[in-house]
């Protein structure tokens, strides 16, 4: 399932770099070249979780960075993260296309039960 979400994610327009991570560290599919290593983007996204808790937001689902290029990790699934960077990204066509992987594998659920 995760490997139809992947290719799904790396067709994404703008979206160079596409990675597939869980809260462990396991690395389910990336695209070659990533600026940033695993152990970074999980700590990005450990640290976000730290300030979203301090100021007592709630649960964090997703994390937007704005620099030269646009990057985006979202947690599409129960400890599983989809993390998205490219120049030239569209947030509205991005966040649209994730909640489309989120939707299929919460269908694909249902099927196994």
């Amino acid at each position: 399932m995760l490997d139809s979400v992947f290719s799904g994610l790396c067709e994404i327009k703008d979206a160079q770099h596409v990675r597939l991570f869980d809260q462990f560290g396991n690395q389910y599919g990336a695209t070659k070249r990533w600026p940033e290593s695993l152990e970074e983007q999980r700590a990005e996204w450990a640290h976000c979780v730290s300030v979203a808790s301090s100021f007592g937001l709630g649960e964090l689902h997703e994390v937007w960075i704005e620099s030269r290029r646009l990057t985006v990790i979202d947690q599409i699934d129960t400890g599983v993260f989809a993390a998205l960077s490219g120049k030239n990204g569209t947030k509205g066509m991005w966040r649209y296309q994730l909640t489309r992987q989120r939707q299929r594998i919460n269908a694909t659920k249902t099927q196994v039960i």
